[in-house]
């Protein structure tokens, strides 16, 4: 039994990519177009022969390559959720390019800027209201009474309220986000 071997390029990864969501597919394109900017700036070559060029050196220079690339990604002010996907993507061709990366403990990815959150303050809410449109009045009131997200607001229906003392509102798990009541 022979099997036929086929050469493993950008296009026949493209190839098996176009069985993707459309979202997936635009995020592999952009991650590509990026570490090829990046090979091109840091390395004047492609990122195809970059790419050629690891399955002849040491496993410590892919490791160096890509921490490269990371931070110059920082530089060029992206975000560390961003440079995370983008480095899943580029992995992904790199394996299939016969190149692996064993450990990711060998790479140091930004740390997540975290805000911290606090609840709105009333002086806040008299600021936002009053600027506000009538309809956007309404809108921001339900929010902040509620709870409730935008998307499930603007869906409400009629019979989705309860009138007694106080009204009541039943949001349909269809409309909420992890489709649940």
């Amino acid at each position: 039994m022979t099997f036929l071997k086929t050469d493993r390029t950008k296009q026949t990864f493209e190839d098996r990519l176009a069985k993707k969501a459309p979202g997936i597919r635009e995020l592999y394109k952009i991650a590509f177009k990026n570490f090829e900017k990046f090979c091109s700036e840091q390395y004047s070559r492609s990122a195809d022969e970059v790419i050629t060029e690891f399955t002849l050196v040491e496993e410590q220079a892919v490791y160096d390559t890509i921490q490269d690339w990371i931070d110059w990604n920082i530089t060029q002010g992206k975000g560390s959720a961003t440079i995370r996907m983008w480095f899943s993507c580029i992995n992904n061709y790199l394996r299939y390019k016969g190149v692996k990366i064993e450990s990711k403990e060998n790479i140091d990815f930004p740390k997540k800027k975290e805000e911290e959150m606090y609840p709105l303050q009333i002086e806040d809410i008299h600021k936002i209201l009053s600027i506000a449109s009538y309809n956007k009045k309404c809108l921001y009131l339900c929010q902040i009474s509620s709870g409730m997200r935008i998307a499930e607001l603007l869906q409400l229906k009629k019979k989705d309220l309860e009138i007694k003392e106080r009204i009541i509102v039943k949001i349909p798990a269809d409309y909420t986000k992890l489709k649940k009541l």
